[in-house]
């Protein structure tokens, strides 16, 4: 929940005209109803007990929040339900009251109630918010969850069970469909095992979570009865596709009956199958792959679930290779499959040719007119080069020394010019070659600052030649260009300015998290999608693509942001892409600032 981990001042006890006050609080910001049938007095003593037991003990804290680690302060408040510890229930910063999960799991239905599978539920305890795609049961969603309201989040395993409390980002209750959404639904605010959960009095840590409750009922219980039955269908799927059956637990090497062949298998004469002559979009592919290869588009490509099928399972894969005779494995104790032999001399390892996938690449380039997108490639070859672009003031030396005034010119290509000029002019000195003469034209047009430097060179009347070249660039205007392969600055436009580095921004989330952010890449025809695949696998953690913050709409900038202190792994990526070390700048916000 906190950027830093909080420190709790000294608890005291809450003044039981300060605890009614909390509690009718609680009781009109969530509109909390028991609905026991008893007296009201009787009735609103037992909510006030439900949501804040008698005796509560309250607390300051400080910590910091938001980018900019901005100190805050808060409250929390500490009670103890009949049988339990005591926990913090409730907590007030950030200008409302949020309620922990502690309080949700003795007052069913007190906030709206989301679900999301298992492994996104994972990941909101490591301080992720959930996105709409991670929405499960639903729509229809709970109508009061609408923007700006706290909400409560299960996982399908425990439906009943909240584990995050979240704040909805959008109006989820109005949601029609969450398939191909994009955008946050729920930032998270506090979450089993989160600073909060684990804050005990006696140092014992966080609470055991109930593995039911009753009044959290799912808002489409038979969705989840539906999905139940689906993952027992899975299940049973995957223990028929045992290791003794036909296939081996997964699709066998060999020739598949009633299967396209690879385009290594083709026969003399014979042409690939069009993409128009195997039409698989239309459907999931998941229970066998190797038929369906060769693919020929993106949405092929797509189609095949290869995480859905008994192949997932890296033992059953072993095992299915194992009985083709490709390789020979052995079972140890605790579950493990170890190889002990690969016969490397087997036709199918031996013949073996990948398949073409189609990237994303051809993806995004795919039924696209007009010229091929200028985005690279992995080892492309990249040159930067600064130009100067004279200005009109400098046209009569670039004139007198045949060189057009208006073209650009890189640093080497100054110096022939001003000795031209010298030359043509006569200002080399006869007895240092190196020393020019100033002129009415070089001390009006070269040497016209204000400087003390330019006031005793036209004082002394002449200056080294490196000097004159040195002050031709300087009050030329600078450019810069990219160059790949054999381009010349000739073949593109050059750029006004300073060529922009690649900047890599190292940062602290979630407290004690580090994240590596990747900007500017496009400008050296580095593929920002592609990039955070590379990343994803070099870097074995998850990557997010996104607009840099500030960025033009019209011309966006995107951001590669991968989990944890990834540098060193992001400069190699830039490098195989044809980036050099010395374009890209490093910046690292994760370490403190020295005390003087």
């Amino acid at each position: 929940m906190f950027k830093k981990k909080p420190k709790f001042k000294p608890l005291s006890p809450l003044r039981s005209s300060d605890r009614r006050k909390l509690a009718d609080q609680i009781i009109s910001d969530f509109q909390f109803k028991t609905g026991n049938g008893a007296e009201p007095q009787n009735e609103l003593a037992a909510v006030r007990n439900s949501l804040l037991p008698e005796s509560p003990l309250v607390a300051k804290f400080t910590t910091t929040a938001g980018p900019n680690l901005k100190a805050v302060s808060g409250t929390v408040y500490v009670g103890t339900h009949p049988g339990e510890e005591q926990r913090i229930l409730w907590t007030g910063s950030l200008m409302r009251v949020v309620l922990t999960v502690y309080t949700l799991w003795h007052n069913p239905g007190l906030v709206p109630l989301l679900h999301t599978p298992e492994f996104v539920l994972q990941k909101l305890r490591n301080g992720a918010d959930l996105m709409t795609p991670g929405l499960a049961l639903g729509p229809p969603f709970p109508t009061a969850a609408t923007k700006g309201s706290i909400v409560a989040v299960a996982s399908l395993s425990t439906p009943s069970v909240p584990m995050v409390v979240g704040v909805c980002e959008i109006d989820v209750g109005e949601l029609k469909a969450v398939a191909g959404e994009k955008g946050k639904a729920v930032r998270g605010v506090h979450w089993e095992g989160d600073e909060l959960w684990a804050w005990s009095s006696g140092g014992k840590g966080g609470g055991a979570k109930p593995t039911a409750l009753e009044g959290w009922e799912p808002n489409n219980e038979a969705g989840v009865q539906d999905l139940a039955a689906e993952i027992d269908q899975l299940q049973l799927q995957m223990e028929d596709a045992d290791i003794e059956t036909e296939d081996g637990g997964g699709v066998p090497l060999g020739d598949v009956e009633g299967s396209n062949r690879g385009h290594d298998t083709l026969d003399e004469g014979e042409d690939l199958p069009s993409s128009k002559d195997k039409q698989v979009e239309g459907k999931e592919l998941s229970t066998k792959v190797l038929p369906f290869l060769p693919i020929f588009t993106p949405a092929q490509s797509s189609s095949l679930q290869l995480k859905k099928t008994s192949w997932k399972n890296a033992k059953k894969f072993l095992k299915s290779l194992d009985k083709e005779g490709l390789i020979k494995t052995k079972d140890r104790s605790g579950g493990e499959t170890i190889v002990l032999d690969v016969d490397w001399d087997n036709s199918a390892i031996a013949d073996f040719v990948p398949y073409q996938l189609p990237t994303k690449d051809q993806s995004s380039s795919e039924g696209r007119a007009g010229p091929v997108s200028r985005l690279g490639h992995a080892g492309q070859e990249l040159r930067r080069i600064g130009l100067f672009k004279p200005k009109e003031k400098l046209s009569p030396l670039f004139e007198a020394a045949e060189a057009n005034p208006k073209s650009f010119y890189l640093a080497s290509e100054i110096r022939p010019i001003v000795t031209a000029y010298v030359e043509s002019e006569s200002l080399v000195s006869t007895e240092n070659r190196r020393l020019v003469a100033i002129n009415p034209f070089l001390a009006n047009a070269v040497f016209d600052s204000d400087s003390r430097a330019d006031r005793e060179v036209i004082a002394n009347g002449a200056v080294m030649r490196d000097r004159i070249i040195d002050r031709v660039l300087e009050n030329c205007s600078p450019y810069w260009a990219l160059l790949r392969g054999n381009e010349t600055k000739d073949d593109i436009k050059s750029k006004a300015g300073r060529a922009p580095n690649i900047q890599i921004v190292l940062e602290t989330r979630s407290g004690n998290k580090t994240v590596t952010k990747v900007s500017g890449m496009e400008t050296y025809y580095v593929n920002p999608s592609t990039l955070a695949d590379e990343l994803q696998k070099s870097c074995a953690s998850s990557t997010s693509l996104g607009q840099l913050v500030g960025s033009s709409p019209k011309n966006p900038v995107m951001e590669v942001m991968v989990q944890g202190p990834q540098t060193q792994a992001v400069v190699k990526a830039l490098e195989k892409n044809g980036v050099h070390r010395q374009w890209i700048d490093v910046v690292d916000k994760t370490k403190g600032k020295k005390k003087r």
